[in-house]
């Protein structure tokens, strides 16, 4: 295939990470800089929690693009990373090393880990990447609905709609009674059933 000419695809391994945060992170600096957006910082520990997560769930479904450098070591260019819950396969991610774009290796990458069962096929993806998008659109995975990513908190909290009467709001994380877990499979599981007809609790 074109511009694969010396790029071996493999499942990845746990040592693998560090390096996908890298290619995460200069994938998104490339087209998000020019943009006039703020640098996506080197450090991102949510991250490594979520790529290590999807690893140890999915595992055939995270694969990694390498090749080898002069010195012969092995230098890792671009990755693919998908969850499936249920009938739904998620699209986690897909970054492609910026010199490494448009030689047809995230393609590649993506047929490794599409379904064959006819599964729910679902992305969440950015306005700004044309190429990504026409990427998802040609498998089927096209813009459905507008996500915003609203930063910070609100400085008159006063000013919010109030919850219906008889409805009280309370953090997962800080339950009133019982342990975590249990809060989890009585409230979330609960949840996911009831409004995606599955539940994902190994994520929550």
């Amino acid at each position: 295939m074109s511009g694969l000419d010396g790029i071996a695809l493999r499942p990845a391994l746990p040592e693998d990470l560090p390096m996908c945060e890298e290619i995460w992170r200069e994938g998104l600096n490339d087209y998000l800089l020019p943009l006039g957006q703020m640098e996506i910082p080197p450090d991102n520990a949510n991250l490594r929690q979520l790529h290590a997560h999807i690893l140890a769930t999915d595992p055939d479904l995270f694969w990694v693009a390498t090749r080898s450098d002069k010195a012969g070591a092995e230098v890792q260019v671009a990755f693919a990373a998908a969850a499936r819950r249920g009938p739904v396969w998620y699209l986690s991610m897909l970054f492609v090393r910026p010199g490494h774009q448009l030689g047809g290796l995230g393609s590649a990458l993506l047929e490794r880990i599409l379904p064959t069962d006819g599964a729910i096929l679902a992305v969440a993806t950015d306005v700004a990447q044309p190429i990504s998008n026409g990427l998802y659109a040609a498998q089927g995975m096209v813009a459905r609905m507008p996500m915003f990513n609203l930063v910070g908190r609100p400085a008159r909290p006063e000013a919010l709609v109030p919850l219906p009467k008889g409805m009280v709001a309370r953090p997962f994380d800080t339950p009133p009674t019982g342990g975590r877990d249990q809060v989890l499979e009585g409230d979330l599981a609960e949840i996911d059933r009831e409004v995606l007809g599955f539940d994902h609790q190994l994520d929550h």
